[in-house]
């Protein structure tokens, strides 16, 4: 009888094809995302779409860069860059008539826009091949939206990570 059992578990999970499990893991992702969306444009609203974030990068072997990216009502007004490693510090600042100038650093995005992102990374990555990783800070906004091979040891993250968003008037 056991054995009988066991043989329609095994049937029953084999069957269920990889995709669809892939798929549903997505959708609760997803769901979780518009969540924190909601949120956001809650804050948004609340700010008058004004706030600073930061996004940043620190690799285990001791290089790294973050980006400061300022708002007000809706229009970049500042972006500032500073990167390391362990021989030196680079730093820049960019004010609205150079936006954009210098090409390291986060790119200019709304955090709008890093949800639409996130949200193609979670519809489109497969996670049979990729690690997918989705959080969200105390307040429940999005901090992290990132996807890795599964065959990669250290520094190969893609995506949307935030470090703080700060919310002004």
């Amino acid at each position: 009888m056991k054995l009988i059992y066991l043989l329609c578990f095994i049937l029953f999970f084999s069957s269920c094809s990889k995709s669809s499990i892939n798929k549903k893991t997505s959708n609760i992702d997803v769901l979780k995302l518009e969540k924190s969306k909601e949120i956001w444009l809650n804050h948004k609203k609340d700010s008058n779409n004004s706030y600073t974030y930061f996004t940043n990068f620190v690799s285990w072997s001791g290089f790294g860069h973050e980006t400061q990216i300022t708002v007000k009502n809706g229009i970049f007004t500042k972006r500032e860059y500073t990167s390391w490693n362990k021989l030196k510090e680079n730093t820049w600042i960019e004010t609205k008539k150079d936006l954009g100038k210098h090409k390291a650093g986060a790119k200019l995005k709304l955090i709008d826009d890093l949800y639409i992102e996130c949200k193609n990374i979670l519809e489109t990555k497969d996670k049979l091949s990729n690690n997918i990783y989705l959080g969200f800070d105390k307040k429940g906004l999005l901090s992290y939206c990132l996807y890795a091979p599964k065959n990669c040891a250290d520094d190969c993250s893609n995506g949307i990570q935030i470090k703080e968003i700060k919310f002004t008037k």
